[in-house]
């Protein structure tokens, strides 16, 4: 999933917060999650949209 010519990735730049301004495959966002100078807003975007993506693609 975060390996091959086409890993999975988060879109960074739609969310804002303070976060890249580029789409981020999910090793670099497990790394931002983990970290303590990401901010707890930033952390709850990410997790949000992430459980948003997740949910679309199990109904479609």
């Amino acid at each position: 999933m975060t390996a091959g010519p086409q890993p999975l990735t988060l879109d960074c730049a739609a969310l804002g917060y303070g976060l890249p301004n580029e789409a981020l495959p999910l090793d670099q966002v497990r790394v931002l999650l983990l970290k303590r100078q990401t901010s707890w807003v930033s952390k709850d975007a990410m997790w949000h949209e992430l459980g948003r993506v997740s949910k679309s693609a199990v109904t479609a």
